[in-house]
């Protein structure tokens, strides 16, 4: 029976965290090397602990200043913030992040959270996104994401 030879690479375990939330807001780990991005990146729950709209908009920028050619981004919310908010929701989401260079491949939503994949494609169209109601009526919540400087 002929044996399998496998090739096991280590990776420090520093090398695998990405993100720290600190103080409310989503800093790059220092020891992170800009020459190595990532190829997963994954925001689960992250963008609706972080208080404001325009860092929220900030995190989105940073990942993709830090993904592979062709990574993948992951993005998971609480369901209210996109189908029960005044000013955001899944459409706008895909919108946003489509313009900074990706492509939704799976969108999901369970009882409570939403799930989206996003594929880089490079396609990156970056431009503003303000405050925009995109939903009346009683009962709304106020979550949105926006993003002043769409950057380089």
């Amino acid at each position: 029976m002929a044996s399998r030879e496998r090739e096991i690479v280590a990776t420090p375990l520093r090398a695998l965290v990405m993100f720290t939330l600190s103080h409310s807001r989503l800093i790059v780990n220092a020891t992170l090397n800009a020459d190595t991005p990532f190829n997963i990146i994954v925001l689960s729950l992250v963008l609706n602990f972080t208080g404001d709209a325009a860092e929220r908009g900030a995190i989105l920028q940073n990942c993709r200043r830090l993904q592979a050619g062709t990574g993948y981004l992951f993005v998971i919310l609480p369901l209210k913030c996109l189908s029960n908010s005044r000013f955001f929701s899944s459409a706008r989401l895909e919108e946003m992040v489509c313009s900074l260079g990706y492509e939704c491949l799976v969108r999901h939503e369970s009882k409570k959270l939403s799930f989206h994949m996003f594929k880089l494609v490079g396609n990156d169209s970056r431009k503003t996104f303000g405050r925009e109601v995109v939903r009346r009526g009683p009962g709304l919540n106020k979550f949105e994401i926006i993003v002043t400087d769409p950057g380089p």
